[in-house]
Parts: structure tokens; sequence; C-alpha cells
């Protein structure tokens, strides 16, 4: 929570407290994002850079378990194919996933901004 904080003031926006059933708040501009470092999720693994970042990949879910892919394996239902990194701090309902055979995916790429460290992306923001 204090990451999502932090980054929320870092990128100007105003946190806001929502009562139960009030409307969720604006997703902030795509173009407050711009100045953070954009990296592939092979980048991302790699750059233990611990500020936030926008990383680009494709969500899989498999056995409880949220990793953002490199790419998709041709199988069906997918897996990652190359690096992934564990996701935390997401609500997977608000994503455009399919769902066969206990297995969940995106079938476009996903823009996130969060945090890396030890092969975690801790998502403060998903872009798009």
């Amino acid at each position: 929570m204090l990451i999502a904080l932090a980054v929320t003031i870092a990128l100007g926006w105003t946190p806001v407290d929502i009562a139960e059933g009030d409307p969720a708040p604006p997703v902030p501009p795509v173009d407050a994002a711009q100045g953070l470092p954009y990296f592939s999720v092979v980048e991302a693994q790699a750059s233990g850079f611990g500020e936030p970042v926008r990383v680009h990949g494709f969500m899989v879910v498999s056995d409880g378990e949220a990793r953002l892919c490199q790419a998709l394996a041709k199988s069906l239902p997918p897996r990652c194919a190359g690096d992934s990194l564990r996701v935390v701090g997401l609500a997977l309902s608000d994503l455009p996933l399919v769902t066969v055979e206990g297995t969940t995916w995106s079938t476009e790429p996903l823009d996130f901004i969060g945090t890396v460290s030890e092969g975690v992306l801790t998502v403060v923001l998903r872009l798009g």
C-alpha cells in the first residue's frame, strides 16, 4: 500500500478515499507515466531497479499464481514462454482474460506500472 501511495504521489496523482458503493475514480492518464522507464519482462527481471517502472507482457494465471510473461507458448491453454515475473497487487477481474482448462491468460500484451524485486512485479496501476 505504501508503494502504491508513493507512486501515486510521485506521478502527481491525488489519492482519493473511496467509500463502499462510490463509483471508481478515473484512471490516471497514460501520458502521466511517460517519464517512467519502460521495460520488457526480460529487462524488468534483470533490472533490480526498485523504483516504479512500466512493464509490458502477457498475463498467465495457472494454479492460483499470476505471471507476466515475455511471450506465450503456442499451446492450448498457453503457458509462459521465456522469462516471466510473478505478479502481486492486481485485481484479475479487471483484466481482459480468457480461461480454458483452468488456465487464464491475456490474448494481447498488457502494460503495468509497478516495482520489480526478486522476480516479483508489484502492480500499482494497469495502463490502457
